[in-house]
């Protein structure tokens, strides 16, 4: 194309005549990048915009929390929380359900409890103040904990397997 346009330019008036042509082309040259980026652009946000469809569809929140008795504590506060992981959670907007793991760790037992949620609202909601990561422990259950994280820890599920409703 450079070729072309600088033996055109030279029968059609010098150096004059070759910036010209060298000009258009790196118009056109850069108009077509420009075209390009714009269409990428656009379908960038139409993949988002897909994706954010999807996971307003599908997408739950779980809250994560982690706490630790002695071994002589274990079962009573398993037993607390089998009922229900925190009293009355299952009346709040947007819960879906929740997990109590159980593991021997030595000379304690780690808990961790899940809870899985519709959004980040609706944990803001259930938490009844303004920092939602603040664990929620009742006292009474508190007294069996050796340990507990401060905070939970709150994650989309991006995916699940071989779970049925």
């Amino acid at each position: 194309m450079w070729r072309m346009s600088r033996n055109y330019a030279g029968n059609a008036g010098g150096r004059a005549g070759c910036r010209a042509s060298l000009t258009i082309v790196l118009i056109l040259w850069v108009a077509c990048i420009q075209g390009f980026f714009t269409q990428r652009a656009l379908r960038t946000a139409a993949e988002g915009a897909e994706k954010s469809r999807l996971r307003r569809n599908f997408l739950v929140i779980a809250r994560v929390w982690h706490g630790f008795t002695q071994l002589e504590h274990a079962d009573a506060y398993e037993a607390m929380l089998k009922p229900e992981l925190l009293p009355g959670i299952s009346q709040k907007r947007g819960y879906r359900g929740s997990y109590l793991l159980r593991r021997n760790a030595g000379a304690e037992v780690e808990f961790i409890t899940v809870l899985l949620f519709d959004s980040l609202d609706d944990i803001r909601a259930a938490a009844g103040h303004a920092d939602y990561e603040t664990a929620i422990i009742p006292e009474e259950r508190r007294k069996y904990l050796s340990r507990y994280d401060a905070k939970s820890a709150h994650y989309e599920v991006a995916a699940v397997h071989g779970l049925r409703n």
